[in-house]
């Protein structure tokens, strides 16, 4: 393993979200981060953060988060793609002043519409409203050169595991 591993791994990610701004040119630029799951998150694939990083300098302006999960890193590379979309069809919605999530995760007919604008199928499940996507065929061929690219890094945070107790060392 190399340091520079993380740089790799981000530029794949940021070659990805650079790739869907190009399709999408409302999507805005963000601070994209691959970071662990909080406690009791690791159902959650990713998160789309408004206006969450500012510089340092006066009158530096605010910039949006993303985070991909990084123990959902082994997933497909597709997989993955399909949670970077995900969260810019909320980064579109919030660009465009349009509220499509609740505090409660409820994805409404605004989220599900961005959505499809981006290239993901969507379906409504209990209360989360139209929250599952996936990636359209024809999206994941327009993406193809870039999956290759985060294939080739295949890193990913390794899931907690349950610590046992019984006897320490001898």
């Amino acid at each position: 393993m190399h340091e520079k591993t993380s740089v790799v791994l981000i530029e794949a990610l940021t070659r990805l979200w650079s790739r869907i701004r190009a399709y999408h040119h409302e999507v805005p630029g963000v601070i994209l981060l691959p970071a662990p799951a909080g406690r009791g998150e690791l159902s959650v694939l990713g998160h789309f953060a408004p206006l969450r990083w500012r510089g340092k300098k006066t009158g530096d302006e605010h910039h949006h988060e993303v985070v991909v999960i990084a123990e959902h890193l082994d997933r497909e590379p597709a997989d993955v793609l399909g949670t970077l979309l995900h969260e810019a069809a909320h980064a579109l919605n919030f660009e465009r002043g349009k509220k499509d999530c609740t505090k409660s995760q409820y994805h409404n007919q605004l989220f599900k519409a961005a959505a499809h604008e981006v290239g993901l199928t969507v379906e409504q499940v209990p209360h989360y409203g139209y929250a599952f996507t996936r990636v359209l065929p024809e999206t994941l061929q327009r993406y193809e050169e870039d999956l290759k690219y985060l294939i080739d890094i295949s890193i990913h945070r390794r899931k907690p595991v349950a610590l046992t107790s019984g006897p320490g060392p001898p």
